[in-house]
């Protein structure tokens, strides 16, 4: 299974965060800055609707349809406004941009709409008319208590969009040069962050190929310090079990070499684990060839055979003669002492097996039987005659 390494794996995410965070602030940041200015917009234009109230109401009062329409002409070129005065029926009585004779009926304008329930708002959308984007507010003509139409005030809001554009652009650039130094200092601290692991790795891999002398540097962050502390003392622990057990084994194997008895290790499958030059002697087989093979093959003898499987299956040690012939034709007497041993988790996971050569106690016990019997029939012979 394919890895990824440590810095692939914090690196892009810090800078995926970073990104998102920053098109987000972005974001939020153009869309609070457009409603503010639409909110200036608005706020203006109403004060604007507010400073010529008094005139257009005088103007109405007078009945004067022509000196109402010069007025909104010469006002909105002075304000840049746009300029419309609407009768409560939503008849268009004067405009500053357009022949009101031509104009359609205002009355469902949700502006107009809001002025005169008294409640004056912005609104924004597509004027057909001019052919753009236009914010509009309306606020109502009141004389004695009635109201006697509404004055509407509108301006293009093209500039505003225009105008956030480059703002927005700007807020763009400024958070990608933000995200190109984060990323640059992601990479830093993903790289400080990966380097000690990496020379932990290949510690490791030291440590695991036997070069505990090669220490690693407990420098850095204290949980990085403290994990090459640690693995530092694991180094040294381990040296010092693998010499003691190398010891242990160089003595285990002088004193296997030097018995004059031959020791025969199996494991559960009574396959050979190992002998010793004596045992191989004994039974004139070749250590290299039998190690790891079957018992039943290697060890060409039935009671023997029999011996080792009787060992592994008995808790409690074991002892018995074996008959053996010899390759030349001679047989042997051998003495077996069988015990099993157990592993950490005390099962069994082998059997040891020491054997003993006593022909010669055995011919000697013969030929003492022998002895014996021919003096005690020479004694009885003259008694008798």
């Amino acid at each position: 299974m394919h890895h990824k390494r440590l810095i692939w794996q914090l690196y892009p995410s810090q800078l995926l965060i970073t990104i998102i965070a920053l098109l987000a602030a972005a974001g939020y940041g153009a869309y609070s800055l457009r409603a503010f200015q639409l909110a200036q917009t608005g706020a203006g234009l109403e004060a604007r609707a507010h400073l010529t109230q008094e005139h257009v109401l005088s103007l109405l009062a007078a009945k004067d349809p022509a000196a109402l329409q010069t007025f909104c002409t010469s006002a909105g070129k002075r304000s840049g406004t746009r300029l419309t005065v609407i009768a409560t029926t939503g008849e268009v009585l004067a405009d500053s941009d357009e022949n009101p004779g031509r104009m359609e009926n205002h009355a469902g304008r949700p502006e107009i709409i809001a002025a005169l329930a008294g409640h004056p708002a912005p609104s924004l959308r597509f004027s057909h008319t001019l052919q753009e984007n236009m914010m509009y507010v309306a606020i109502p003509l009141v004389q004695n208590g009635k109201a006697r139409g509404v004055l509407r005030t509108a301006i293009p809001v093209t500039f505003i969009d225009s105008a956030l554009r480059e703002i927005f652009l700007k807020i763009v650039w400024g958070c990608l040069i933000v995200a190109l130094v984060v990323a640059l200092v992601a990479w830093f601290i993903a790289q400080r962050i990966s380097r000690p692991l990496e020379e932990m790795r290949l510690g490791a891999e030291r440590f695991a190929g036997g070069a505990f002398t090669a220490k690693l540097r407990e420098e850095g962050a204290e949980e990085v310090a403290s994990l090459a502390r640690a693995m530092n003392t694991m180094a040294d622990q381990l040296d010092t079990r693998i010499k003691t057990i190398a010891r242990q084994h160089s003595q285990l194997q002088a004193v296997f070499s030097s018995m004059v008895e031959g020791v025969i290790t199996v494991d559960t499958e009574e396959r050979i684990l190992d002998i010793n030059q004596a045992g191989a002697r004994l039974l004139n087989i070749t250590p290299e060839k039998i190690r790891g093979k079957s018992a039943l093959v290697t060890v060409r003898n039935l009671a023997l055979q029999r011996f080792i499987s009787q060992t592994l299956a008995s808790a409690k040690p074991i002892e018995g003669e074996i008959d053996l012939t010899g390759p030349d034709g001679q047989e042997k007497y051998f003495y077996a002492h069988g015990t099993r041993f157990q592993d950490a988790s005390e099962m069994t996971s082998g059997a040891i097996v020491v054997i003993n050569d006593v022909t010669n106690l055995r011919r000697l016990e013969n030929m003492r039987r022998d002895f014996v019997a021919n003096v005690s029939h020479e004694l009885k012979t003259p008694i008798t005659s």
